[in-house]
Order: structure tokens, then sequence, then C-alpha cells
């Protein structure tokens, strides 16, 4: 808006006071013009890059889209889900290659280290243990659950053998009760339109 007003300043003055430098005003008009356009096209130029880093981040999860995120939290409630449709979901999870083998497993069978290392492993199934709830449909908050337990034992433990295999197993938790947090989200958000709409 400056540079508009200055421009329209200097033309008044050039034709009023000096009309024999119309040339040398109307060239350097002509290059505060080029500058001008250049600054407006550089502008836009970055807003639109800086739109589309927006874009891909809101588009990109665990390298899903929002629309296959919205298919996955239209199939499953993980905060209500049966047993056999949590296993389909991580076995869609892991053919989309959002979880490897191993996180598929350990989630899958619900690996869970035990307080001492009494069996060989160190892993027991879940219900096995006084804390795991297996009527519990909330596998969000299950899993949560396991990882907050996997950081209770890391907090006591002295064996860095063993702490790394928890730690491990408590990654995996993190991520997969991070992933279903997002699908939570997601299931959420299409109610909500839903009952907008309704």
């Amino acid at each position: 808006m400056v540079n508009a007003i200055n421009r329209t300043q200097q033309q008044y003055f050039t034709k009023t006071i000096a009309k024999q430098n119309e040339n040398v005003s109307e060239k350097q008009n002509n290059q505060q013009n080029k500058s001008d356009v250049y600054i407006i096209s550089h502008a836009v130029e970055k807003n639109n890059q800086t739109e589309q880093t927006e874009e891909t981040e809101k588009e990109m999860y665990y390298g899903l889209s929002e629309k296959e995120w919205r298919e996955l939290a239209s199939k499953y409630d993980v905060e209500n889900l049966e047993n056999e449709q949590r296993k389909k979901l991580l076995t869609e999870l892991k053919d989309k290659g959002i979880i490897n083998e191993e996180e598929y497993r350990t989630t899958k069978f619900v690996l869970i280290p035990l307080e001492e290392d009494v069996m060989e492993g160190g892993s027991i199934k879940i219900g096995e243990h006084k804390k795991w709830d297996l009527e519990q449909k909330n596998w969000l908050k299950k899993y949560d659950a396991i990882a907050e337990y996997c950081n209770e034992l890391l907090d006591s433990l002295e064996d860095s053998t063993r702490a790394q295999n928890i730690q491990s197993i408590r990654d995996t938790y993190l991520k997969i009760a991070d992933i279903f947090d997002k699908i939570a989200e997601e299931r959420k958000t299409i109610l909500s339109s839903e009952n907008k709409e309704g």
C-alpha cells in the first residue's frame, strides 16, 4: 500500500515539476512496478509453500492420509473394540506398513513383561496378571496402561539387558496407543459431523 501511494505521488510531481524527465521517471516507475510485482509474487510463492507444507503435515501421519485415517476410524471403535476386531485392525495396520511384524506380534498377543523374570522370555499373555482385565474393550486405554506399567518396571530395574527388552515392548505399546488415539480422534470427528448433519 505504501509503495502504491509513493508511486502516485511520484507520478504527480514528475508531471508537474519536470515534464522533460518523463522518460526517466517512467523507467524508474517501471522498475519500481517490476520490483513490487516480484515482491508480491515472492510472497504468494512463500505462502503457497507454507500451505503445501502444512497440508502435507496434515495429510501424512504414519504414512497415511487423512482419508485413510477416516476409513480406519469409520470401521473401528478402539475405545469399544471386540478382540477379533482388534486383531483385524492390527493386521490392517501391518498390511499398510504402519507397524512391523514384531510390533504386530507383541500387540496382537499382548505380551507384557513380568515384574520378576521368572518365566523364560519374561513375558506373559494378557489376563495372567492381576493388573489386566480381559473384559475391558477400551484397547486405547489398555495399551496406554501397559506402556505405563513398562515404565514403572524400568524405574526399578538394574539389569540392562532386561531393561532394553522392556523398553522395546514399552515403545511398541506407546506407538500403538498413539495410532489408536489418532483413530479415536478421527472417529469423534466423524460422529460429531454426523450429529450436526442429523
